[in-house]
């Protein structure tokens, strides 16, 4: 059973990342955690009793997911409640030390602006403590999964990487495509063949194609792709987590998270060495 954590603010915009959610795991078995974060020194400063507070949003956290899990007929979906009194940042990355997620889906207007740091969705991905799944909210949540672009730079991926992007697109039958985009400073040259066939080998048993362009800059030729082909759903894979990365905002992921054009998972890849990912970041080569 995979186990999926969902921040809830019970805005519009995380109501439409969990009923996205539900979409993508509609044929799994899947228990949905609900979690509501709100910093305590807020709450008190608004005059609130903290435990009364919790109480009320613990069941308005039920209520919630009452409305969007039992209705959708799967019964192989269930969902519990979590509500902390701390900073939504803070509170996501004690849930994932203390427990073992799958993915942790997030919405995002994609219209504020981010500082050197990035939003939640990048600290997130930094932490590279499992799959981040960000969703616009201009995304509608009932659109299917046909079409699936994945990045790529043909870095090594590590095992559960493998196995994450293999069931997700497994599950919906829909497409994968092996995007490499040539740019300035970067890959300037595409990986020989024989290298791509032992990458794409693990999704050998899907409906697979490859496409590799030319372009000015990475982020530019990934959006431009998008543009101008059916793509339901960007995926990257998280190799790149120092803090000098962010601060010149070298990290193609960095940028994309903070204001995706269609959702946009990050799959984590703890297994990947890091060793030539620091040699490449120095020479300011970074990727994805």
């Amino acid at each position: 059973m995979k186990k999926i954590l969902l921040p809830t603010d019970f805005s519009e915009t995380s109501k439409n990342a969990i009923r996205c959610a539900i979409r993508y795991f509609a044929n799994i078995s899947v228990e949905f955690v609900l979690l509501n974060a709100t910093d305590k020194s807020a709450v008190l400063n608004r005059g609130h009793q903290s435990t009364n507070l919790n109480l009320q949003t613990e069941a308005d956290l039920r209520a919630l997911g009452e409305k969007l899990f039992s209705g959708n007929g799967l019964v192989q979906h269930t969902f519990r409640v979590v509500v902390m009194a701390m900073a939504p940042k803070a509170a996501i990355t004690l849930m994932l030390q203390n427990e073992s997620f799958d993915w942790v889906i997030v919405g995002t207007t994609g219209t504020s602006k981010a500082n050197a740091f990035g939003n939640l969705a990048t600290a997130l991905i930094r932490l590279n403590r499992c799959n981040v799944l960000i969703v616009p909210f201009s995304s509608q949540p009932d659109t299917p999964l046909l079409n699936v672009l994945f990045a790529t730079d043909y870095q090594p991926l590590g095992t559960g990487a493998v196995n994450s992007l293999h069931a997700l697109v497994g599950i919906h039958h829909a497409e994968l495509t092996f995007l490499t985009i040539l740019a300035k400073k970067t890959l300037q040259v595409a990986p020989e063949k024989s290298i791509r066939d032992a990458y794409q080998a693990p999704f050998t048993d899907l409906t697979i194609n490859e496409a590799i362009e030319s372009h000015i800059g990475l982020r530019s030729g990934i959006e431009d792709y998008i543009d101008s082909h059916n793509v339901d759903l960007l995926i990257v894979t998280c190799h790149h987590r120092s803090l000098l990365d962010v601060l010149l905002r070298r990290s193609l992921t960095h940028q994309l998270a903070n204001k995706p054009l269609i959702p946009l998972a990050v799959l984590a890849d703890p297994d990947q060495s890091l060793t030539g990912i620091v040699e490449r970041s120095v020479k300011g080569e970074v990727l994805l």
